[in-house]
């Protein structure tokens, strides 16, 4: 808890359960004083609160770190206020969002830019500039160590001060506080905010927008956006970003199993590939007899489940079983020994586990498959040929 107090007069008292608690003499700081004596009042209210107290005379530049602020309490004429100024931990990593991270240039710079911008923000609007200045001159020197260049660290500090002078005239004129209270206007951003979410590739006239794996430099963005440009279409280009290393190589709990044993399980029980647990997945059934795939499917959920529906439609003898289709075309309907496996794990991806499902109906050899009319032709692959 954050707390801004009158100084306790020295020699304060005050009775908690029966207990006697004075405040210290007139040979103690302020805050210190204060601070103390409300850590003794709640001590003596329950055996099982013990309280920890900080405040600005502990620390040698006497301005108390709390999260990424430092503050301190200056006297201006009659009037005490609280200022403040950026901080960080000296602990804290110094590398920012890297310059060869998969992630297109416009997303760095919109990041690198908020955070300059925050560290603006964190300083008291009536600080000197030298101070403010020094933090900014701290930031582009993690920014050099991110492997940025001048030019981009030039565009990154001068989009800060931009956005910044902007804040305060807006203020300045009434329009809204450059400290915005959670309360300030709250219904009308709230709808902002939602009907953003509906809008927000409309900016400049766009009517549509497309969505762009990340490649290096941006290059694939630059073509697809030249060729839409030349053709006149109001489409807006989106790259997205690509995996980090990170997530690629950590995983949230190292010991969890892929497989999941149960006998129930399509994927378990047959000694098929890949993990029947993992959600969004690309899937293929396979008969042990003709060692050949002769169904593709996809689903949003894992294969336990999907495969649990495909092991009743066999049970039940359903007619959209795609088993029995297989052992009606190739094996006279006699019993088979069939296996599922997983092939990719999309996730949340649709399309991509959509398309991948499209790519190997398509590549499969005519008569193998099962799949029904409509699983070959629901999704059309167009091919496109990109020109220099």
């Amino acid at each position: 808890m954050n707390l801004a107090s009158e100084a306790v007069v020295p020699g304060t008292v005050c009775w908690v359960n029966e207990t006697l608690v004075e405040a210290e003499g007139a040979d103690v700081r302020a805050d210190a004083r204060t601070m103390e004596f409300i850590k003794k009042v709640g001590n003596t209210i329950h055996y099982s609160i013990q309280l920890e107290v900080d405040y600005p005379s502990k620390h040698e530049d006497e301005k108390m770190p709390i999260l990424d602020l430092k503050c301190w309490v200056e006297k201006r004429g009659e009037v005490s206020e609280i200022v403040h100024e950026h901080y960080m931990k000296d602990v804290s990593s110094k590398l920012l969002t890297h310059a060869e991270s998969a992630m297109p240039w416009a997303t760095k710079r919109t990041i690198l830019t908020q955070d300059a911008l925050r560290i603006l923000l964190n300083c008291s609007r009536d600080l000197s500039w030298d101070v403010k200045a020094n933090h900014l001159t701290h930031f582009t020197a993690r920014m050099q160590f991110s492997g940025y260049d001048q030019r981009f660290r030039f565009e990154v500090v001068s989009s800060a001060l931009k956005a910044y002078n902007a804040l305060k005239e807006k203020e300045e004129n009434g329009v809204r506080p450059m400290y915005r209270p959670r309360a300030w206007n709250e219904e009308e951003r709230r709808s902002e905010k939602k009907n953003k979410k509906k809008t927000w590739y409309r900016k400049g006239g766009k009517k549509s927008f497309i969505i762009l794996p990340y490649t290096k430099n941006s290059q694939l963005k630059k073509e697809y956006s030249r060729c839409i440009e030349e053709s006149g279409f109001p489409i807006r280009v989106v790259e997205k970003a690509g995996k980090s290393l990170k997530r690629k190589l950590q995983r949230s709990n190292p010991l969890a199993e892929e497989r999941c044993g149960r006998d129930d399980c399509f994927v378990c029980s047959t000694e098929g590939e890949g993990p029947c647990n993992a959600e969004g997945v690309n899937y293929e059934i396979v008969c042990n007899e003709c060692n050949y795939p002769f169904y593709h499917g996809e689903t949003a959920s894992n294969g336990y489940t999907r495969g649990g529906e495909h092991l009743d439609a066999s049970r039940l003898n359903k007619l959209d079983s795609k088993m029995k289709k297989h052992a009606i075309l190739v094996h006279g309907g006699r019993t088979i020994e069939v296996k599922m496996n997983i092939n990719r794990v999309f996730g949340d991806d649709s399309m991509s586990r959509q398309i991948e499902e499209a790519v190997r109906i398509r590549r499969a050899p005519p008569g193998q498959l099962v799949n029904a009319k409509d699983e070959w032709n629901y999704l059309q692959l167009p091919s496109v040929t990109m020109e220099q």
